[in-house]
């Protein structure tokens, strides 16, 4: 039914639609054409109004400074865009979801263990170890700038370095296709209205060791991003990689790829996410 009905998808996306009868479904689709309206509202303050009259329970959010922030008791969280509807409903429940998403209750964490967010957005990732109180040293990359500038903000207080570059197999400028709504900016060219040029680095390049976690969510990019970290494959313990259809016009799915290499690099799968196409990936070597 989602596919076939375009409503918000933050309405259904903690919910197993297929044990809704098919009166739950009507009246979802029907408050989801409602809510769509509301996110055709150009006017900031009267949207933030309306959300916090139907979602003002865990939070209220409102437009500050051209950023969605939502304040709850013990933290703001901070978006570029409407995508903060994503957190509209339930923080905690949609935060937890990304850490189960990207299968990090694989992994043993201790505090002070170097995490690599490669595609790191407004820093969920962060936000999602945080939530569990593990404290970690945090480097990120993010090439949207946009995103970027919610990503400082939701990070202020963290162990961290970030990065307003994307990762890729050369040290050069190359063209970045933007969709920041839509969370899908990308080296890998797509239908986008929005291109800039950005600088790209390889991994390798900034030397890191004793990596615990490198998450890779590049948007189709996958392939190039993991040319440019040989050198630091054998530093890195876990990698958990996106590997979905999201790669150029065609929308390819970069798994064969993906897997070739890691495997080729004394990489095993150790966890497969049951929301999305995402792997975790153990170094057998250590």
């Amino acid at each position: 039914m989602k596919n076939l009905i375009n409503i918000p998808d933050y309405l259904y996306i903690n919910l197993d639609l297929n044990n809704f009868s098919n009166f739950q479904k009507v009246k979802l689709i029907i408050k989801g054409k409602l809510i769509a309206l509301i996110f055709s509202i150009k006017s900031e303050y009267l949207f933030c109004l309306i959300m916090n009259y139907l979602h003002g329970k865990d939070g209220k959010i409102y437009f500050e400074n051209n950023y969605y922030v939502k304040k709850m008791k013990d933290r703001k969280v901070f978006y570029p865009n409407r995508r903060i509807s994503n957190i509209f409903i339930d923080y905690k429940l949609h935060i937890n979801k990304f850490f189960k998403t990207y299968c990090l209750d694989e992994i043993n964490f201790q505090d002070n263990d170097l995490v690599i967010d490669c595609g790191a957005n407004i820093g969920e990732l962060y936000l999602a170890l945080d939530e569990k109180k593990i404290k970690i040293s945090y480097v990120a990359f993010e090439p949207d700038k946009k995103a970027f500038s919610s990503l400082e903000k939701n990070t202020k207080n963290a162990n961290k370095q970030l990065y307003n570059l994307a990762l890729s197999d050369k040290n050069e400028k190359q063209n970045l296709y933007k969709d920041t709504d839509g969370g899908n900016t990308s080296l890998s060219e797509f239908e986008s209205t929005t291109v800039e040029e950005i600088d790209t680095k390889t991994l390798d390049s900034f030397n890191l060791k004793n990596i615990k976690l490198l998450k890779i969510d590049a948007e189709g990019h996958e392939p190039e991003v993991l040319t440019g970290l040989t050198e630091t494959l054998k530093n890195v313990e876990y990698i958990a990689i996106d590997h979905s259809d999201e790669r150029g016009f065609n929308q390819e799915k970069t798994t064969v790829e993906v897997f070739d290499f890691l495997y080729k690099n004394n990489f095993q799968v150790v966890a497969v996410s049951p929301y999305r196409e995402i792997s975790l990936f153990k170094n057998s070597s250590q």
